[in-house]
């Protein structure tokens, strides 16, 4: 009818038709789906291009700075070019001084250590040792005045108890002279460097503030002790007569022994070192003659060496336990033993204890033999060795092969007193 709409609903014509288009709009708003997300990532993208822009055109920028300090630096380095290489050495200096010092801390901490536990070891072993050293270089001493008894401190602040014979046991440091705490402080060392069985002793200024008796006793000591025969000694000392009677008590001292004298020099600004391997008198008296053919020197000298080693065989008898009593004769109250007199009688002696059965003094008693065949070949022979002494003019020469033989004798003596 007119002005009246109808609705009527009609099944589709193409159902299938229908399907295909819901499935495609579904595929188109997946499509633009994924669109949305591409765009955005190509919006990061072209943020990160712009970083990458940024950070290109900085790197270019750093590039130059870079390049620019090194042009800088290897301009420094050229204009300072020296004062690099002495920084260089100086590190290099100081790297070596820094390894010094590290080097002495670590020596000073072992030294303290050392130092801390030096008297529980020395009084555990080695009181007796001291004991009879002490008593060695102090052999002249009065016997109420040998140690018997000699306790060393295990701790620092214990002193060293001695009982002399015959006495009380006391504080050595309020009962000894000052001349005996230091024989008493070489016989520790001593006593020390055997039991650490050291190859080297080494003394500064040894006798100093030791009386010549216990210098006597210090040189002996070194010498007849069984456990220093193989010591090597480095001495310094202010002592010449010291140092003279100890090289005359040196067996074949040119291979054994050197001495180094320093001396002033003549401005008195500087110090200089003489090489002296002259030794004992008798080396003495064979450089005279060979090198400057001053026989009257070397006369001078064979007369100190006949002073040296007659008392020396004399002392070495007693020494081994022979009986070593001599008759001597004296021209006046006053006078010395007369040498040949002295030689002599020693030979007396040597025979005496040849015929008891022990013959180690024979070599010694060949030579004295020899020496006095030699005054009976040259009627001079003593007179030589007096007027090699003292000075008087004389119209006569030395008759040089008296005086080589001479040497030659004295030598092999001095080398038969010393092998025993």
């Amino acid at each position: 009818a007119a002005g009246r709409l109808t609705q009527t609903t009609k099944p589709p014509r193409n159902p299938g038709r229908f399907t295909e288009l819901i499935a495609y709009n579904e595929g188109v708003s997946a499509q633009l789906k994924g669109l949305e997300v591409l765009n955005r990532e190509i919006e990061n993208v072209k943020k990160d291009c712009d970083e990458a822009k940024a950070l290109k055109a900085t790197f270019s920028q750093l590039m130059k700075q870079i390049k620019a300090a090194n042009s800088a630096i290897a301009e420094f380095e050229k204009e300072n070019f020296e004062l690099i290489r002495n920084v260089e050495d100086e590190a290099k200096r100081i790297g070596v001084l820094k390894g010094i010092a590290d080097a002495y801390e670590s020596f000073v901490i072992k030294m303290q250590a050392y130092n801390a536990r030096l008297p529980l070891v020395i009084a555990g072993k080695t009181s007796r040792l001291v004991m009879e050293l002490y008593n060695s270089i102090n052999r002249h001493n009065h016997d109420h005045e040998v140690i018997q008894e000699l306790t060393l401190p295990i701790k620092p602040e214990n002193p060293i108890f001695i009982k002399f014979k015959g006495g009380v046991r006391a504080d050595a440091l309020r009962v000894l002279s000052e001349g005996h705490l230091k024989c008493l402080g070489l016989s520790i060392l001593l006593a020390r460097n055997i039991k650490d069985e050291q190859k080297i002793i080494i003394f500064d200024d040894v006798v100093n503030a030791i009386d010549d008796e216990h210098r006597s006793g210090f040189i002996r000591t070194i010498f007849e002790c069984e456990h220093l025969s193989e010591k090597r000694f480095i001495l310094t000392t202010h002592a010449r007569e010291f140092l003279m009677s100890l090289e005359n008590r040196v067996s074949d001292y040119k291979n054994s022994a050197v001495r180094y004298d320093f001396m002033y020099s003549p401005d008195g600004k500087g110090v200089y070192y003489l090489t002296n391997n002259v030794g004992g008198f008798i080396d003495s008296a064979e450089r005279f003659l060979r090198d400057f053919n001053d026989q009257r020197s070397c006369l001078a000298e064979l007369r100190r060496a006949a002073e040296f080693l007659g008392p020396f065989i004399w002392e070495l008898i007693g020494k081994k336990g022979f009986k070593s009593d001599l008759k001597l004769l004296l021209r006046s109250p006053k006078a010395k033993y007369d040498l040949k007199n002295l030689l002599e009688q020693i030979g007396v002696v040597i025979g005496g204890i040849s015929k008891s059965g022990s013959n180690i003094f024979d070599p010694i008693r060949a030579q004295i033999q020899i020496l006095l065949n030699l005054g009976e070949m040259h009627p001079v022979f003593w007179t030589y060795l007096n007027k090699g002494t003292h000075f008087e003019e004389r119209e006569e020469e030395f008759d040089r092969s008296a005086v080589v033989d001479l040497l030659a004798c004295f030598r092999s003596l001095d080398a038969a007193a010393k092998a025993l």
